[in-house]
């Protein structure tokens, strides 16, 4: 076995020697014969703005033919998985592929300053997620939603909270909200958590008042933790088919593990609510921040970020999603928007660090909190 290795790196670094990249083209804009049984490297520009957004392109093409999706690209010797290459960081970084056990010659693409760059990585604002388990079968949900409304519209605390409400057994259950409910072992209803941890629930035994100062109080204890994340987002109109893309960055100031994930959500769902306690608020039958899907929808806490779970400090992560609001909505794709969700490890487990709500069609940038 060790010979085999051995032989195998050796026919890689003679295939390294004899083949020769093309980082641009030449000054008569032609590259070199394309007909040479060598893959060939091309990457360009070569200088971009330290900007997430500015990019190296990068094809590889063999026997004249692009190969690009069939070669394996690395960037500081680190797999990468785009044709386009963007940073939020300044720097050097070295740019290699490999096809067929041919390894390309190396491109060296130079990011520098963005004079308009956002390159702060201290500070960072943080948001809460709160988790409503809920359903329009369960008499006693309505404590919660009511507790909720008063919150937002009297606490100016409000907007450190971000809800989503995971629907169970009523028209607005989803198969995302289902993997919710299971990752926290949800067994009484109605229940509201905290940042997915299960040692963060709320106490809701009252409506209105009395149940938004215990939202008050959780969400207090909850901020005296540091984010060690911050996330820009930009949401895109519907296409012709409806799609929309989500174009984040996160940003990390921590080594550690995080997990990342879009979430879309809907708002103003008309559905008739069961009210054993005689409420009798009309608002206990318009169903908000309803979870629809997410761009994983079989994990609660999220997918690793393109370079793996292990992230280090000082660093932005870019990630792109597409959603169809009208296939993916339980009511109507105009009442949707979607909110960005960073985990970080502790220990073995992930609890939500930071998030972030963007209407469709908006932009939100990185926050800070002076």
């Amino acid at each position: 076995m060790k010979h085999f290795l051995l032989f195998i790196h050796t026919l890689l670094l003679l295939a390294a020697g004899l083949l020769c990249g093309a980082c641009g083209s030449d000054d008569d804009g032609t590259q070199e014969d394309a007909t040479k049984a060598v893959a060939l490297l091309t990457v360009t520009p070569q200088e971009i703005l330290a900007n997430g957004k500015d990019t190296a392109w990068i094809s590889v093409t063999f026997k004249g033919e692009d190969v690009t999706d069939k070669a394996t690209i690395f960037v500081d010797g680190k797999q990468y998985s785009k044709k386009g290459f963007a940073t939020l960081k300044a720097g050097t970084y070295e740019i290699h592929a490999v096809y067929q056990l041919q390894v390309t010659d190396k491109c060296i693409v130079t990011a520098v300053t963005d004079p308009n760059a956002d390159t702060r990585y201290t500070d960072f604002r943080r948001r809460i997620l709160a988790v409503q388990y809920t359903g329009t079968w369960c008499g006693y949900c309505p404590r919660v939603s009511l507790a909720i409304k008063y919150f937002k519209e009297n606490y100016s605390t409000a907007d450190d909270v971000v809800f989503a409400a995971a629907h169970y057994g009523d028209n607005m259950q989803t198969s995302f909200a289902s993997v919710l409910r299971d990752y926290q072992h949800i067994e009484g209803y109605p229940t509201l958590l905290l940042n997915l941890n299960n040692n963060a629930d709320v106490n809701q035994a009252q409506a209105n008042k009395t149940g938004a100062e215990y939202i008050e109080v959780a969400r207090a204890n909850a901020m005296k933790t540091e984010a060690r994340s911050n996330i820009r987002t930009e949401v895109s109109e519907p296409d012709a088919e409806g799609n929309i893309t989500v174009t984040a960055e996160v940003k990390v100031n921590a080594n550690g593990r995080y997990r990342v994930a879009a979430w879309l959500l809907e708002d103003n769902f008309k559905e008739g609510q069961n009210d054993y306690l005689q409420y009798n608020d009309p608002a206990i039958h318009t169903h908000h921040n309803v979870v629809c899907t997410s761009s994983a929808p079989e994990s609660a806490i999220g997918e690793p970020l393109e370079e793996g779970e292990q992230l280090e400090a000082e660093h932005a992560y870019p990630v792109v999603y597409t959603f169809n609001p009208a296939t993916q909505c339980v009511g109507k794709p105009e009442n949707c928007r979607v909110i960005i969700v960073v985990t970080r490890a502790s220990g073995s487990t992930f609890y939500v660090d930071n998030v972030r709500e963007c209407p469709i069609g908006g932009t939100v940038n990185y926050e800070y909190n002076d």
